[in-house]
């Protein structure tokens, strides 16, 4: 929603009654351009924690939505076909978590489902086959700029 000449309002859904308020203005196209932007923001007490604004906790509970989802998948043919910067910063992020956490040694494993419609299929090759990805469908499932 626009307020103004250069101002948008971005309202995040709430969680668990809190919600975050930005306003963000956008300079003149070539700011933009160059992904420059002010921002105006306004938090609730729940994202405090010893005086300090955890935006960061925000943003990755906003990432989940109001789902129920308790763990993160994501297929890695896809994680290779992006940038080589964004794989580097997320193999980094990774190898910090493995660095925190011995989860692993209480566990057994996991499997991944596949569903449809609710309904279990069989997951498809190109989605799993890494090494020999189908870059025909990898790229028809790109976002394209402006939708």
């Amino acid at each position: 929603m626009t307020n103004g000449d250069d101002t948008k309002r971005i309202t995040l859904p709430p969680k668990k009654g809190f919600t975050v308020k930005c306003d963000a203005e956008l300079n003149p196209q070539s700011d933009i351009d160059r992904g420059v932007m002010t921002a105006h923001i306004t938090l609730d007490s729940a994202y405090f924690s010893d005086s300090t604004i955890r935006l960061g906790h925000s943003r990755l509970w906003g990432w989940f939505g109001l789902g129920r989802s308790s763990f993160l998948v994501m297929p890695r043919v896809l994680m290779h076909e992006m940038s080589d910067e964004w794989q580097g910063k997320m193999a980094a992020l990774l190898e910090e978590y493995d660095e925190t956490w011995d989860w692993t040694t209480h566990l057994y494993g996991y499997r991944i489902q596949t569903t449809k419609d609710g309904r279990w299929v069989k997951t498809p090759e190109w989605l799993i086959n890494y090494r020999r990805p189908n870059m025909k469908i990898i790229e028809s499932l790109k976002w394209k700029k402006g939708e």
